[in-house]
């Protein structure tokens, strides 16, 4: 959240191809301009952002896919889908960085809606052919 506080929550386990929100909660509230997702996930992972969810100051702010900024360190953004922000991982350990607004308070609790998914090795032609 804060690299003064250089602090790392983890959220251990994916779900596969469903929308679920990955919930993090620092032991204080934190105020931050950026927001940091550190994530090991072998190659060929679709990672689906649809919103953030950022509960502080008894509100909670939704950011929908559309307003979300954001830089990755190796993985490769599509900006191609209209609803939601896909990163498509290489195979090395990344660093996702999130540039929140100045509006956004203190963050009590940041809930991420995320879908992980694996691409495919072969085209569904391939994988649909009668032999």
């Amino acid at each position: 959240f804060n690299e003064k506080l250089n602090t790392i929550f983890v959220n251990s386990g994916l779900v596969l191809n469903e929308f679920r929100d990955y919930e993090f909660t620092p032991k204080v509230p934190v105020k931050s301009g950026v927001i940091s997702l550190f994530t090991g996930l072998p190659p060929g992972v679709r990672m689906e952002i649809s919103k953030i969810f950022i509960s502080g100051d008894n509100s909670i702010y939704t950011l929908p896919s559309n307003e979300i900024k954001l830089v990755s360190k190796s993985s490769y953004i599509n900006e191609n889908n209209s609803d939601n922000i896909e990163l498509i991982t290489i195979g090395k350990d990344d660093r996702v960085d999130i540039f929140l607004p100045s509006y956004v308070p203190k963050i009590q609790k940041i809930i991420f809606r995320i879908k992980f998914s694996k691409l495919m090795l072969a085209s569904n032609s391939i994988c649909n052919s009668d032999k």
